[in-house]
């Protein structure tokens, strides 16, 4: 879906799912825009190259996304979801857009496996704010603007399996904090301009080689 203004702004009090949707190219505003009191699903979505941002979800359920692309959007950013429930996300890139890759900022848990959140202008690669555990397997956030990834848990724990995080240009690679144990393995945090990675929790950290980059602070 290609048009002067954005491409398509659903809001509904269910649940909302969109099958293989292109709205990408959008002149002067976004490309998918959605509010939905219930669960939302993607599969095989793409918002890429618009004027704003790619695609924004707030919802009051769970948010699963199944392949995306959510890139070169000009002035914004690729992927911004505000979800009560928990997140999942699969074979997704957010990379080259404006401002940040993609923020998530949810109630319950998220899950990211094969993600791509690189060379993103302006600010960071992938930012998350849960609730609950936080996983990541498979993911790329280097060369931003700022930070590669920064994950948080408020009351869960953290895993990174497998992932480069390497030489985002204002500040460090991976900064995690987390409440209950975080557990990093098969990372790669190195030429960054600040540090590597900052692991933090509140219990214990848990480091498997290889691990590389510059130093790391554990806290």
């Amino acid at each position: 879906m290609r048009t002067r203004t954005y491409g398509a702004q659903i809001g509904n009090a269910g649940n909302t799912t969109v099958l293989h949707g292109v709205f990408s190219g959008n002149l002067s505003a976004f490309g998918l825009d959605i509010s939905s009191g219930g669960d939302v699903m993607l599969t095989d979505v793409e918002a890429n190259d618009n004027a704003t941002y790619g695609a924004a979800v707030g919802n009051g359920g769970n948010v699963t996304v199944q392949t995306g692309s959510f890139s070169g959007n000009t002035a914004d950013y690729g992927l911004d979801i505000s979800s009560a429930g928990d997140v999942s996300l699969a074979n997704l890139e957010a990379n080259d857009n404006g401002d940040f890759g993609a923020r998530i900022s949810n109630g319950g848990g998220t899950s990211i496996v094969n993600g791509f959140f690189d060379g993103n202008l302006t600010m960071f690669g992938l930012d998350v704010s849960s609730f609950s555990d936080v996983f990541l397997m498979n993911v790329s956030a280097s060369n931003n603007n700022t930070y590669g990834a920064d994950l948080t848990s408020g009351f869960g724990g953290v895993t990174v399996k497998g992932g480069t995080f390497d030489d985002n240009n204002s500040a460090g690679g991976l900064d995690v904090s987390a409440f209950w144990t975080h557990r990093a393995a098969d990372i790669s945090a190195s030429g960054n301009a600040t540090y590597g990675a900052d692991l933090a929790a509140d219990t214990a950290c848990m480091l498997t080689a290889p691990l590389t980059g510059t130093p790391a602070a554990l806290v």
